[in-house]
């Protein structure tokens, strides 16, 4: 069994070398980067067949294999975390890595929503321990919490000696399971560093740990905390409109919003077009900042056009009174063909008001 564990992650592991090789040599010579493509294509489909030929023979051998730590070249990994971990999709969606996973996920049982719940009556501690239980038990608290906190935002604020217990329920529910979530992602993260100490690896743990970071919900998940720390810190001093405090929950109740749709992207139907919305924010994404770089532009020419430069103050003051954000502000609604809603609160008109409609 351990020799079938080797020989998997030695072609796992050539499969990603020559992939890598042919990233580096198609700088400089593209016929041998293609060569080298078409090698890793060959061990890509020799890990395949391998898992084919041992899936047949013992089913549950080959499970064992996948998941065992083997070291190759002095490499410490899991055949199928390594194929994960360097985006090796042809192994991941093979049908006996899916068979593992569903095994992992449902805990033994029959891989199907409908007849999973079903099993709670007959093997319900089989079903406690699960996977899926687990996920869903954590999702469905969670939305409960938000629900809390988002009842809890639409009530007066007050600084937490004034507050009722009630209140205070609401609102500190989401900062400890925002807390506890953290800190498990932070675990996962340092999980990174674990091998086995009698077997030397030349494997970086930092590399490891770096991918480990490479995650939108670990990100969604620090954003959070920092978020949840930030609100309960405003709340610490008392002031008129707590109007920093509500901007802190407000932005902590969205990204909350955002990390509990996750439960949509596991999904086998909402999951593909969770994937699409992804990418397609990463586009909108770059394009912000193209669409910014080119605002700030066409902003500071007007300014510079239709006002004397001896008034230009657009970095005195407080820092959130610059002129520079004016001009991104007004200029970012000129080009929705909107009014700057700012310009328009404003107690007196600023100059350069008058030219929005440009």
């Amino acid at each position: 069994m351990e020799e079938g564990g080797q020989s998997t992650l030695h072609r796992t592991l050539s499969t990603v070398i020559l992939s890598k090789l042919s990233e580096v040599a198609r700088l400089k010579d593209a016929l041998l980067a293609d060569q080298f493509n078409d090698h890793s294509k060959i061990f890509k489909k020799r890990v395949c067949n391998m898992m084919d030929t041992l899936s047949q023979k013992d089913r549950e051998d080959t499970f064992i294999i996948l998941d065992s730590l083997v070291t190759v070249w002095k490499i410490q990994a899991k055949p199928i975390f390594f194929a994960y971990e360097f985006l090796l999709y042809d192994v991941i969606a093979h049908p006996t890595s899916v068979a593992w996973m569903d095994q992992k996920w449902y805990n033994g049982l029959i891989p199907n929503w409908k007849r999973f719940i079903w099993n709670v009556k007959d093997h319900p501690f089989v079903v406690l321990q699960s996977l899926c239980f687990r996920f869903l038990l954590h999702y469905v608290l969670f939305g409960v919490v938000l629900l809390m906190y988002s009842y809890f935002l639409l009530t007066p604020l007050e600084t937490y000696k004034e507050a009722s217990m009630f209140h205070l329920f609401l609102e500190i529910a989401l900062y400890i399971w925002t807390t506890l979530d953290f800190l498990e992602d932070l675990m996962n993260s340092l999980g990174a560093w674990i091998c086995n100490k009698e077997e030397e690896t030349r494997r970086k743990s930092g590399f490891k740990f770096l991918f480990q970071l490479n995650d939108m919900w670990k990100a969604l998940g620090l954003l959070c905390f920092l978020l949840a720390v930030c609100s309960c810190l405003s709340r610490m001093k008392k002031t008129e409109t707590f109007n920093l405090t509500k901007r802190f929950c407000g932005l902590l109740l969205i990204f909350s919003y955002l990390r509990c749709s996750r439960v949509f992207a596991i999904h086998r139907f909402t999951g593909r077009s969770f994937m699409f919305l992804r990418y397609m924010s990463e586009h909108l994404v770059q394009f912000l900042f193209v669409m910014i770089f080119m605002i700030i532009g066409v902003g500071i020419f007007y300014v510079a056009l239709l006002q004397k430069n001896e008034s230009m103050t657009t970095f005195s003051g407080k820092w959130s009174k610059w002129k520079i954000w004016y001009i991104i502000i007004i200029r970012t609604f000129n080009c929705m063909e909107k009014f700057s809603m700012i310009s328009l609160a404003l107690p007196r008109r600023r100059p350069w008001t008058k030219y929005e409609k440009f």
